[in-house]
């Protein structure tokens, strides 16, 4: 990239503008929603990951949050991004049964 802009006679600076930290996700895993997610999933206790989503900044707000989704974080924000339909349908089958099981 460097090389390329050098070639146009441009310049360019890289830098960090998120302007939030990115704090870990700590959820209570005892909370009742949370404890009814993780039966609905067949999880006992929480997993840790390594990388960033806004669960975290909703987890320091004062929400609650889990994180769950379809697909695989390897693929996720790539040129190649893709979800198998059968993931979206099983996490929407999920979903739901854990939905339909609030009082």
């Amino acid at each position: 990239m460097r090389a390329l802009l050098r070639l146009q006679g441009l310049r360019a600076t890289v830098a960090d503008h998120k302007g939030a930290p990115c704090w870990p996700l700590e959820t209570d895993p005892d909370l009742p929603f949370v404890r009814r997610f993780m039966d609905g999933v067949g999880q006992r206790r929480p997993r840790g990951v390594q990388f960033f989503c806004d669960a975290s900044v909703l987890g320091h707000g004062g929400i609650p949050s889990v994180v769950f989704g379809p697909g695989d974080i390897a693929q996720a924000h790539t040129a190649d991004e893709w979800v198998a339909l059968r993931e979206v349908e099983q996490a929407t089958e999920v979903l739901t049964g854990f939905l339909r099981s609030l009082p």
